[in-house]
């Protein structure tokens, strides 16, 4: 899809349509966040600075393979299935916000810290957090990406997804939320 501005003209240039949510990218994940927010009845736009879809995949063109991939600090595993679990919290947020006239969220910054330390002691003790590699963020052709790091979460799917269920359940208490839409 090409880029389109958030607030787009109708066809006669008069009247501009707003949107409840904005996608950043139509990658797998983004396009299931598109289909479960309309599912919520929320307007939606999805922004892609490619000419198509697919996301990561689309952009490295794997042979014969058209899936996103995890973001950082996200269970390593059955990679759709984790990526739906992502999506269905992060839906859950968004309804949260919705529900309470909320427009803005981010982490508060002791949640991250926790998060960050939880995640490198997982990693800890595995061979692979050990070695230069891409697993590692490791890439000798480009230049600051030599210093290792976790990418992802190796703490086992069913771990991550008690942290993420117990968050959504305690109403989000990791993260301060923006104004209220104005009335």
């Amino acid at each position: 899809m090409p880029a389109a501005p958030a607030v787009e003209p109708d066809a006669d240039d008069k009247v501009a349509t707003r949107h409840d949510a904005i996608i950043i990218g139509a990658g797998i994940a983004g396009l299931y966040q598109l289909y479960r927010l309309r599912e919520l009845g929320m307007r939606v736009r999805v922004f892609e600075a490619g000419t198509g879809v697919g996301g990561t995949w689309y952009w490295n063109r794997y042979p014969g393979a058209r899936f996103d991939i995890l973001g950082p600090h996200t269970a390593r595993g059955n990679i759709p299935r984790n990526i739906e679990e992502i999506v269905d919290w992060v839906t859950g947020l968004v309804k949260h916000m919705w529900d309470h006239d909320l427009t803005r969220v981010e982490p508060r910054t002791e949640a991250v810290d926790f998060w960050a330390t939880h995640v490198n002691e997982a990693a800890s003790g595995l061979l692979f957090s050990q070695v230069n590699s891409w697993q590692t963020g490791v890439n000798r052709n480009v230049e600051g990406r030599q210093v290792r790091r976790v990418l992802g979460y190796y703490g086992g799917a069913v771990r991550y997804r008690r942290i993420t269920q117990e968050v959504a359940a305690k109403g989000y208490q990791e993260f301060v939320f923006g104004l209220t839409k104005p009335a």
